[in-house]
């Protein structure tokens, strides 16, 4: 989160120096890193009917969708392992 604070203690009264010292930015320190973060639950239909479900995080890209699927692959005992054509 961000916070813009303003700095008028500048002896300067120019308004190209009272401009730059309104729009300081500074970084809260709220924790939220602590709170848990939320995943996203998703089915995934395959073209032989069955399914499965997988976890991702809420901002995650495709990219990131790929590889937890490969790893989801990755780890299937080998008699139920095939070759997913991306």
């Amino acid at each position: 989160m961000m916070e813009i604070m303003s700095n008028f203690d500048h002896d300067n009264r120019n308004p190209r120096v009272l401009m730059h010292n309104a729009l300081i930015v500074r970084r809260l320190s709220f924790s939220y890193h602590k709170l848990p973060k939320q995943l996203l639950k998703l089915s995934v239909l395959k073209l032989d009917g069955s399914s499965f479900g997988v976890e991702v995080s809420m901002n995650a890209t495709v990219a990131d969708l790929k590889l937890v699927l490969e790893e989801f692959f990755r780890f299937l005992p080998k008699e139920k392992r095939c070759i997913v054509s991306w």
